[in-house]
């Protein structure tokens, strides 16, 4: 039996439920009560039990049993729970109350906050924690504070130099690349997993992606991981949703970031050093991925999917003198609930003022909707110019030269050869028979 513990501080008393037989979920506004075993919780998650359904003791095979002494039983097996938290206070809960070999299900704590609780304080190294950048193995609070130490000596490096949100993603970018692609098909969390492809010269599509992840969030920008499959396969690729917001540069826009385009190949490779090309629109991304189906991971990707599913649908009723169906309203005001809660997370007000004006007003309508998608189109299909990438990559190369100047040239002609490969709309990819995505030698 596994027992999940998640903590919600809207509950006003603890619930339980069942998700299959042997998976019992509690909820919970009081992580202590539970983990403690206070016979007051046990009596409400008794009663709250019972009244949930007479065929939950049916489903345990405890006919013979009280529900009081069932949700004992429960609360007693807390020994192999997951525990689901988001916060410090039910953090140092489970370090002080959990039994050995709980296992710690942070996947919606923000990456600032835990990067600062694992470095500032100590845990049990028995309790196990699952994140959604260690997908193959759960880590222990060790491996967190050292993986959060090495990621902040590097946030501390790119800090000392004064870079725009854009000169940051390239200066990331050159340092996750410098990791060989390679699958551990023996252990993949080696080529995966955060805790250990910090550690390692190697690691895959996947690795680079959560590297370049954290890396980004530390530095304040907004960041998730993209991934996608080939239909009927398991074949599949991940890079990264990024949302530049940069008034240096003035761009404030969604790009698929690709940092296997431009990895590593080989232990000898050094052609990898001088490329750039891994910056695309998400238009041009989706070009790329033609016949492939997206795994909805963030808000950020289930945005960009609805919009894209749906637009082109919408569109056709917009052009039309005719009123909007109610059902085309319906589902505007759906996808402008999505478009709202992705405005607050960049700080985009144009959006959001206009989600909320479809959300809540038949006023100009139809002007608002054509305004919103106009205003998602600069988000999402617009590329970078190149003169403002060659401007970005000659500030992040010059800092660079100075720190490694063998390794990163700065004569005229490098340059001049790195800023002439440099495209803005062409895919650069092409997709073998095996369906992994790799890039075309020149």
């Amino acid at each position: 039996m596994q027992v999940v513990i998640k903590y919600k501080k809207d509950f006003k008393n603890t619930n339980i439920s069942i998700n299959g037989v042997n998976n019992i979920v509690i909820e919970t506004n009081n992580l202590k009560k539970v983990l403690s075993k206070d016979k007051k919780v046990i009596n409400e998650i008794a009663y709250q039990f019972c009244e949930d359904g007479k065929n939950l003791k049916d489903l345990l095979n405890c006919n013979n049993r009280s529900i009081t002494n069932i949700i004992t039983d429960i609360v007693n097996n807390i020994d192999s729970a997951k525990i689901a938290i988001d916060d410090k206070e039910e953090l140092e809960d489970v370090n002080r109350y959990a039994k050995k070999e709980s296992v710690i299900d942070i996947t919606k704590m923000d990456i600032k906050k835990e990067s600062e609780l694992f470095i500032n304080n100590s845990y049990r190294k028995d309790l196990l924690f699952e994140d959604s950048y260690n997908v193959f193995k759960q880590v222990n609070a060790v491996e967190l504070k050292e993986t959060f130490k090495k990621l902040n000596d590097i946030k501390s490096d790119i800090d000392k130099y004064d870079l725009s949100p854009l000169e940051k993603i390239i200066f990331i970018a050159d340092i996750v690349k410098d990791k060989k692609y390679y699958e551990n098909e023996d252990d993949k969390s080696q080529s995966h997993d955060l805790c250990k492809v910090i550690n390692n010269d190697y690691c895959t599509c996947e690795g680079y992606a959560n590297l370049f992840l954290v890396l980004c969030e530390l530095e304040g920008i907004r960041c998730e991981k993209n991934s996608y499959i080939k239909p009927g396969t398991n074949i599949g690729h991940t890079t990264n949703l990024v949302y530049i917001n940069d008034d240096y540069y003035n761009i404030h826009q969604f790009f698929d970031v690709d940092i296997t385009s431009i990895s590593k190949d080989h232990d000898n490779d050094i052609r990898y050093i001088n490329e750039y090309n891994f910056i695309k629109s998400i238009n041009c991304a989706d070009l790329i991925r033609k016949g492939r189906k997206y795994k909805k991971i963030g808000i950020y990707s289930n945005l960009v999917n609805s919009i894209n599913v749906s637009k082109e649908y919408i569109y056709d009723h917009i052009d039309s003198n005719d009123s909007l169906p109610p059902y085309i309203i319906s589902m505007l005001r759906q996808l402008s609930e999505k478009m709202y809660k992705v405005s607050e997370h960049i700080g985009d007000s144009t959006m959001g003022g206009l989600t909320l004006c479809i959300k809540y007003s038949d006023t100009n309508l139809k002007e608002n909707i054509i305004n919103l998608f106009h205003h998602y189109n600069i988000l999402s299909n617009m590329e970078i110019s190149k003169e403002k990438l060659i401007m970005a990559i000659y500030s992040v190369r010059r800092i660079e030269h100075l720190k490694d100047p063998l390794k990163y040239k700065f004569s005229i002609g490098v340059l001049d050869n790195i800023f002439k490969d440099i495209t803005v709309s062409d895919p650069i990819y092409r997709e073998l028979e095996l369906g992994d995505i790799i890039k075309i030698k020149k």
